[in-house]
């Protein structure tokens, strides 16, 4: 899933206009494993509107069927993320009038449903709990351990609420935006949504650490994803034009964290291994994108 989204941002570049080809073949890859009606999912799913990891076209399994790799039969907001963000770059420049057009504001719509349900936020004030619904997200339903925070504890209707972080929370904002783009910025509650996750990454702002409120036993992993928190949040607080947090510019803030990082040989690296920002080729790639947005919004 990554390689594809990676290889169609990158083949949609003006200057690989003769590898439209190959790009087309990665985005059609793309299409083809969202977890929507044409692949048997149904709007009730939680797995509807999003995209994993599962190595085939995403069927949805009849009760008691047997496939291979069922356990990556899910959708998750990373995957979720990088998969908008390459439809939305190919697809950008074409004109109202597309036959595609409706196709991909369908790819939007269920992309939604997925994002909302990963938000802890409700849009019903009748039904909001102040305990749980703070704007944030969490990587996935039902995993205690992928959603790096924990468990947060039982809302009022008694249903498993996982703490909103930081990674999580800047992936959410983007892929809330690029949704709502492929809709053709169709509005169904989305500034409402979008003011939530971006107030949770402005209060809890940290340039230096990974934000959020992490169970006690999962706390020695906070800084795990430091690097792709970075990386993510940059490009969050710059697509929703934040400037300044409490007078500080962040691009300042997130430049001088992550060059005090930078290793002797030019790396970078993490010292928690959990998900492999141990490697500096990882945590170098991260980095560099961190610091490229942030030299974008410098302020002048």
């Amino acid at each position: 899933l990554y390689t594809a989204a990676l290889a169609v941002k990158l083949l949609s570049r003006p200057e690989f206009a003769e590898h439209r080809a190959a790009r087309d073949a990665w985005l059609n890859y793309l299409f083809a494993r969202q977890l929507t009606e044409v692949n048997g999912w149904e709007h009730a799913d939680k797995q509807y509107g999003g995209w994993g990891y599962y190595p085939f076209v995403p069927k949805k399994s009849k009760p008691g069927e047997l496939v291979p790799a069922q356990q990556l039969l899910e959708s998750n907001l990373s995957a979720t993320l990088f998969a908008l963000d390459a439809i939305c770059i190919a697809t950008e420049n074409l004109p109202e009038d597309d036959p595609h057009k409706p196709k991909l504001r369908d790819v939007g719509l269920a992309a939604w449903t997925f994002l909302s349900r990963r938000q802890n936020y409700t849009a019903d004030a009748t039904d909001w709990d102040d305990a749980f619904d703070d704007g944030g997200f969490a990587f996935i339903y039902d995993d205690p351990v992928r959603n790096k925070a924990g468990i947060a504890g039982p809302d009022k209707h008694g249903r498993t609420r996982f703490h909103s972080y930081g990674s999580a929370t800047a992936d959410g904002l983007r892929a809330l935006r690029l949704a709502w783009q492929l809709t053709g910025n169709s509005r169904f509650g989305y500034q409402d949504r979008e003011d939530a996750a971006r107030n949770w990454l402005v209060k809890r702002f940290s340039a230096t650490e990974h934000p959020g409120t992490y169970t006690p036993a999962l706390a020695p992993n906070r800084d795990a994803v430091y690097f792709y928190y970075a990386a993510s949040a940059t490009k969050a607080l710059a697509k929703s034009k934040v400037r300044e947090i409490e007078g500080v510019h962040w691009a300042e803030s997130f430049a001088e964290a992550l060059l005090a990082r930078q290793q002797a040989d030019g790396s970078w690296a993490n010292d928690v291994e959990l998900v492999r920002e141990n490697d500096p080729i990882l945590a170098t790639c991260y980095a560099i994108q961190s610091l490229s947005t942030c030299l974008r919004n410098l302020p002048r």
